[in-house]
């Protein structure tokens, strides 16, 4: 400081120089981006503002917080799989798609979500948003304009998934391909839905014609997709609509191998409809004699062509006879007895017939005894392998193969059988865990699902031995390996 004031004595016009000003918040300038985020944050003025007195300038409002939904979508879109199954379906889905499709993906579960849509409620659905996302290219219409409409997630869906492809109608049988993930079936729906014809659909196991296509695409409610080919391939050789009905639950109601030959097949269904009512059967035989079930084809070169009905059908009953004597010796061992003790729950009489002492005692309006009609339905529990193998000759499944967990106690099965022609005939096999007292399986025909009024009788005898009923019992099939 001294040697200023020397300068100032021999020069008066030196000014002292001026001390800059401490640092403040307005001089600071941030440098990166989590920096400026929060300086934006912080209420700012400016030194002209501060000098004319202006106020200070309120802060940014803060970003509204995620809901929970929100969060577990973007955790599914992420690839997430260890959150909730919302999640996880997303994210299971999310693995096979590109960028540009989560992208799509996104806009348009978001979308949903803002809007309220309970197609959330069902997780599957959430992840067939994400497959309908695979081909934005081919959208009809903008997700954007879809609004949110259907009672449950599953309508709700299907109305999105007609929204987005549907330029002509489409099907039912096809819609639920976005459930499954069936990527061929998928095709098949796009195409369907711009307009094309299902002739010329890309994937199919087989050819059809144009009437053929035509018979598919109207064919009744209650179908696949591969049940649906195979009804217009069968009413395209003029196969009798209650003749397909039956052929499409049976060995032909999916893709089989050596297609061809199937094609003759169906060619000798539509000359032949006194078959009727033994199409199961057939079928079996024919697919054990040319592919083989479970082993090496019995006569490779089988065909059918020009073969006669009775003798056919003759030959198919003998193999089957032969084959569940065999399976019968198989199942019966040492270990296993002739007839094993009753698991301890009762089957069910509805109305038990008339004993002497009824007869007897009670006299009708002209004195003669009362006369009771037979029970129409009852269930019985079956209690040795002949039981079990008539069960499944009858019905065509696979319950004679049940002796050995049955004799054991594991198991126990039970038949629901119907009066015809006065003769009390399987109509439905029923599988119980005794010690749980669980019903897990019951199969009709050729391990059909038990239709409503047989589900009806299930559910009586079940609720009065105090059983519970596993929710698959009457919707879909049980998967290989699947714990009931």
């Amino acid at each position: 400081m001294g040697s200023n004031h020397a300068v100032y004595l021999t020069n008066p016009s030196y000014h002292f120089p001026v001390m800059p000003r401490p640092l403040d918040d307005s001089d600071y300038t941030p440098a990166g981006p989590r920096e400026r985020r929060l300086a934006a944050a912080r209420p700012k003025r400016t030194r002209k503002a501060a000098r004319a007195g202006a106020p200070v300038v309120a802060a940014r409002p803060r970003r509204a917080e995620k809901s929970e939904l929100r969060r577990q979508i973007e955790r599914g879109l992420n690839g997430d799989t260890a959150g909730s199954s919302l999640t996880r379906q997303i994210a299971y889905v999310v693995r096979d798609c590109s960028h540009r499709q989560i992208a799509v993906a996104r806009e348009m579960l978001y979308a949903l979500e803002r809007r309220g849509s309970i197609l959330f409620d069902h997780p599957t659905a959430a992840a067939g948003v994400v497959r309908l996302a695979r081909f934005h290219e081919q959208f009809q219409r903008p997700p954007a304009t879809f609004e949110p409409t259907g009672d449950t997630p599953h309508e709700q869906f299907r109305r999105l998934a007609n929204h987005l492809f549907e330029r002509w109608a489409v099907p039912r049988w096809i819609g639920d391909a976005w459930l499954t993930g069936d990527a061929r079936e998928q095709q098949w729906f796009v195409h369907l839905g711009a307009g094309r014809n299902l002739a010329d659909a890309p994937g199919l196991p087989y050819p059809l014609t144009k009437r053929m296509a035509h018979f598919a695409i109207n064919a009744p409610r209650g179908l696949d997709a591969l049940q649906a080919l195979r009804w217009g391939q069968l009413r395209g050789f003029s196969v009798p609509e209650e003749l397909c009905a039956e052929a499409v639950h049976t060995r032909l109601r999916g893709e089989l191998p050596d297609e061809p030959f199937w094609k003759t097949v169906a060619e000798w269904l539509g000359v032949h409809p006194e078959v009727y009512g033994h199409t199961g059967v057939l079928a079996d035989y024919v697919f054990a004699q040319r592919v083989g079930d479970f082993a090496r084809p019995e006569h490779p070169g089988f065909t059918i062509r020009g073969r006669d009905p009775d003798r056919l059908l003759a030959d198919a009953r003998a193999w089957h006879d032969a084959l569940h004597r065999r399976r019968r010796a198989a199942a019966r061992g040492p270990e296993v007895p002739a007839r094993w003790r009753s698991c301890g729950i009762a089957g069910f009489l509805p109305t038990p017939p008339p004993t002497s002492t009824d007869a007897e005692n009670q006299k009708g309006a002209g004195g003669g005894p009362v006369r009771r009609e037979l029970p129409s339905w009852a269930i019985v529990e079956l209690l040795t392998a002949d039981d079990l193998s008539d069960e499944g000759a009858a019905l065509h499944h696979c319950v004679g193969g049940y002796v050995a967990q049955t004799a054991s106690g594991d198991s126990a099965i039970f038949s629901l059988r119907r009066r015809a022609e006065g003769i009390m005939r399987p109509s439905v096999t029923i599988e119980v865990w005794p010690a749980q007292r669980r019903i897990v399986q019951a199969r009709g025909q050729q391990n059909a699902q038990p239709n409503a009024d047989d589900q009806r009788l299930i559910e009586t005898w079940a609720k009065t031995q105090g059983l519970g009923i596993e929710s698959f019992v009457f919707g879909q099939p049980m998967r290989r390996g699947e714990r009931r």
